[in-house]
């Protein structure tokens, strides 16, 4: 049996976003495949729609890196 191809489609490595002198999020390491499902959940104000916006390109971020598979 052979072993499925498992694809990263976006990789967060040490994430790190601060707004002015607030941190908001700090060394988020992320990795999404084709076959995965995520849900981001916290309360109001925990940063969820921030990392969604990073990871999509929207906005910038201090420390770390994000990749995007170029096979999308």
């Amino acid at each position: 049996m052979t072993k499925p191809i498992v694809t990263t489609m976006i990789s967060a490595c040490d994430v790190t976003k601060r707004f002015g002198q607030r941190i908001v999020l700090s060394n988020i390491n992320l990795e999404v495949t084709r076959s995965d499902a995520i849900a981001f959940m916290g309360r109001n104000g925990s940063s969820k729609s921030t990392l969604l916006k990073i990871l999509a390109g929207l906005l910038p971020f201090e420390k770390g890196e994000v990749t995007h598979s170029k096979k999308l």
